[in-house]
């Protein structure tokens, strides 16, 4: 299965993009985030949480691999994890720096206008989601993994633009 992860900035519209994927019958897999974040196990800005972050996500991947559909998205990928790292001066996760992870493409959602704080995102407000989405996307390219930009515009639209250019990847029959 070739994954294609789907990121960007925290409230940039993610989650809705993943859904309307699956809405539309694409398989996805939703970051671990939240999940952690609500069970309250480590404060969200420790190298602790981070760790365990890394090893629930690559742990889902794992499975979503093992799904019979030629390809499907991944709400973040690992080296999102990574950036977070970085940007909080963590030691990359060993889990991560041994994991040598290929994705199809990366598609980096462009922000829709005011962040949104809902009581799980862990960034302070817009300017530093935008920093760490500067790292985020140095980390893929670093890694010479393609990416691509998605505009702001309607859920239907953006996921519209992603089904496109995935058919450069995997040329299958997609339906828009």
């Amino acid at each position: 299965m070739k994954a294609f992860v789907i990121t960007g900035a925290s409230s940039c519209g993610k989650t809705s993009v993943i859904d309307q994927l699956a809405k539309r019958g694409y398989p996805v897999l939703h970051e671990a985030a939240r999940e952690l974040i609500a069970e309250d196990l480590f404060p969200p800005r420790t190298f602790e949480f981070q760790n365990e972050l890394s090893a629930r996500h690559l742990a889902r991947e794992k499975i979503f691999y093992k799904l019979p559909a030629p390809f499907g998205f991944l709400d973040r990928g690992v080296y999102d994890n990574s950036a977070f790292c970085r940007y909080f001066k963590f030691p990359e996760p060993a889990n991560i720096a041994a994991h040598n992870h290929f994705y199809a493409a990366v598609f980096f959602l462009d922000v829709l206008g005011e962040f949104q704080p809902d009581g799980i995102r862990i960034e302070s407000g817009l300017a530093e989601a935008l920093t760490i989405k500067d790292l985020i996307r140095a980390e893929y390219e670093s890694r010479a993994i393609p990416c691509i930009v998605v505009p702001a515009m309607s859920v239907e639209e953006r996921s519209d633009f992603i089904l496109r250019r995935v058919q450069k990847f995997a040329p299958l029959e997609i339906n828009l």
